[in-house]
């Protein structure tokens, strides 16, 4: 669900959405909508030591947060809904010790710095979002090649998720989900998740070398369940061979 963020808690919903597209991308484990406000609260407190006194945290903060934090789930017991104001509670005194010791048995295992434009579709191309924090920012987005695209023409203090990868073309592209709300930006043109838009290899590999990006890989403490689920679709078994060829070039979104 990508709801918009209420106040500058941009990191918080990087994580989350990076965690909720690896347990997607996974396909074996027992999806729950993520808290984002326990990200904010662990990552300013517990590992920024309250080191930024307005909004805002760091993306490696984010990062170490989902590995050393946990995950808190919505629907666990006694958790508040989300809002800008106990992201807020949060962000200054942390979470609540009780919600930190449910979160701690869900936890990201590996996270990795994203440097490059082809360490980030490597990742995404094995099914591991990368949280994108960087001074990108565009108030152009038009389409190209039948797709949104956005042009790095401001900055934007702000963290983001990348989901997808397309690099069928003559020009490769990466899906950018923001955290504005699903009208914030243009509709997709392809089916992509909305509130998100593709940027070029090169934008991309702008945002990688001078950002603060990290992937998210393998999980500890989500509950695998038995699914028929593709991340390209339902695609017939003859064609599995085809499939696996896919994954080099092409994340389905």
């Amino acid at each position: 669900k990508n709801y918009p963020q209420q106040v500058g808690d941009c990191v918080s919903f990087g994580v989350k959405n990076a965690v909720e597209y690896l347990v997607a991308a996974d396909g074996n484990r027992d999806f729950r909508d993520v808290h984002p406000s326990y990200f904010y609260g662990y990552a300013r407190v517990n590992i920024g030591r309250g080191a930024v006194r307005g909004d805002g945290a760091v993306g490696a903060w984010g990062a170490k947060a989902a590995q050393e934090g946990g995950t808190l789930f919505l629907a666990d017991n006694g958790v508040p809904a989300y809002s800008g104001s106990l992201a807020r509670v949060w962000g200054k005194d942390g979470p609540p010790k009780a919600f930190i010791d449910i979160a701690k048995a869900r936890r990201v295992k590996t996270i990795a710095p994203v440097k490059t434009a082809a360490q980030c579709r490597d990742a995404i191309c094995n099914g591991y979002p990368v949280t994108v924090a960087s001074m990108f920012g565009s108030t152009s987005i038009k389409e190209r090649d039948g797709r949104m695209v956005a042009a790095k023409n401001t900055q934007w203090a702000h963290q983001m998720c990348c989901i997808g990868y397309d690099g069928r073309g003559p020009v490769a592209f990466f899906y950018i989900l923001n955290s504005w709300g699903p009208s914030a930006h243009p509709q997709p043109l392809q089916g992509e998740p909305p509130g998100g838009f593709w940027v070029t290899a090169d934008d991309m590999q702008w945002i990688c070398s001078t950002g603060d990006c990290w992937s998210f890989s393998d999980l500890d403490g989500f509950p695998a369940r038995e699914l028929d689920f593709n991340v390209f679709g339902q695609v017939p078994a003859k064609q599995g061979r085809a499939v696996a060829d896919a994954r080099k070039t092409q994340v389905a979104l």
